[in-house]
């Protein structure tokens, strides 16, 4: 059987970490105003407290943020180059896909698997929803190669080429 490639985790993954460039575009912002009040020298305690609070609270999220994203990927990463995940090759059954608009999760099952994703979220693996395009449909013959739930690798069965 022939396959296409349509999710590979190696360049569509990567695509996750733009979710960094608001945190700092914040980050920038936040160093901008502190800058346009005259720097550090704040006279005032109570300003200085809260200046340096919505600081802290900016950079622990960029950190937890930033080095969550880094430790999930590396992980995805990891499994992917050593082949230390799992296939499951078949027909998919019981596809629930979301209406356009819907939140949630969408579904399907191949070989008894039970896989879930949205793509509300964050995720370096498939997330693709019927709403975006996905390819995964009702009876087509897929491989999925998947650490966990995350789905790292996706395979669907080629078109005929006439």
């Amino acid at each position: 059987m022939n396959y296409e490639v349509v999710f590979n985790i190696l360049p569509d993954g990567l695509w996750a970490f733009f979710g960094l460039i608001p945190a700092f575009l914040c980050l920038k912002f936040f160093l901008w105003i502190v800058k346009s009040n005259g720097g550090w020298n704040i006279p005032n305690l109570k300003d200085k407290i809260s200046i340096f609070s919505a600081g802290i609270f900016l950079l622990s999220w960029i950190f937890m943020f930033s080095f969550g994203s880094a430790y999930e990927l590396s992980k995805l990463l990891f499994a992917y180059y050593q082949k230390d995940y799992e296939v499951k090759e078949g027909i998919v059954k019981d596809y629930r896909p979301l209406a356009p608009l819907q939140k949630g999760y969408e579904s399907f099952v191949v070989e008894g698997r039970r896989f879930s994703y949205s793509g509300a979220s964050v995720s370096f693996g498939f997330n693709d929803t019927a709403a975006g395009g996905s390819p995964i449909r009702e009876g087509r013959q897929v491989r999925i190669s998947h650490v966990g739930n995350i789905i790292i690798l996706l395979e669907v069965e080629a078109e005929p080429k006439w």
